[in-house]
């Protein structure tokens, strides 16, 4: 989870193979897969993300010790009772997905380059997100300093995520995270054979490899989907599974 990178230009941070890290100069003013099916409320997520401004940002980190992007927002979530996967781009995978215009307080901003997410945020309201950009900065209340954006909602109408069968595995081959129910690079087992089948032009082996993730690229391509070669709910919904 082409693999999940930013490049160099826009200074992100990449850790297991997918981007954590807001861009180095991005302005940075502080103010200050999914379990659970329930929809969060905007107050309480907004809540919860605003009593850990000041906590350092660490890489790689997902407690109160020390945040990353992704870190922060899954541990958010989980003091109320909702499980994201580790990373940006998999917790992007695990939403709903709404327009900007529809955005509401407790939502995710997806920050991409047009060749995968680099960062992930907490919509505050108004024009501001919570968020642990970069090394050297501290959890805090920020403008949105870019309109690349997407936005997902947590527990919102949509698809679920993929339910992977017990014999499918979540191989790391390609270092990306594969979890809340998105398929990519080195993912095996009848969950794959089902999106090749949808696919054609490839062969039905239960094996997400290169010749598979090309096909999902020329796919997302032809639908206008983000086109990052993941399956995860969007891609599913177009392939019809």
């Amino acid at each position: 989870m082409r693999l999940l990178a930013a490049t160099a230009a826009t200074g992100a941070t990449l850790v297991g193979g997918a981007v954590l890290a807001a861009p180095a100069n991005a302005a940075v003013t502080p103010v200050s897969a999914v379990s659970g099916v329930a929809d969060v409320s905007s107050s309480s997520a907004v809540s919860v993300a605003s009593s850990y401004v000041g906590v350092r940002y660490v890489y790689g980190g997902a407690s109160p010790s020390g945040f990353d992007c992704s870190g922060f927002t899954q541990y958010v979530f989980s003091q109320l009772g909702i499980n994201l996967p580790r990373t940006a781009a998999a917790q992007y995978g695990a939403v709903s997905h709404v327009s900007q215009g529809a955005k509401q307080p407790g939502d995710l901003l997806f920050f991409s380059d047009g060749g995968g997410i680099y960062h992930v945020a907490i919509y505050a309201g108004g024009d501001s997100m919570y968020d642990a950009p970069h090394s050297g900065t501290t959890v805090g209340l920020r403008g949105i300093w870019s309109g690349s954006y997407l936005v997902g909602r947590v527990g919102g109408v949509g698809s679920a995520p993929v339910a992977l069968s017990s014999t499918d595995t979540q191989a790391s081959t390609s270092g990306i995270a594969v979890g809340g129910g998105l398929l990519s690079f080195g993912s095996t087992g009848s969950s794959v054979s089902a999106v090749q089948s949808k696919l054609g032009d490839v062969a039905v082996d239960g094996v997400f490899g290169q010749q598979t993730r090309g096909a999902v690229i020329t796919f997302q391509q032809d639908h206008g989907l983000l086109v990052d070669g993941i399956v995860g709910p969007q891609t599913r919904g177009a392939l019809g599974l």
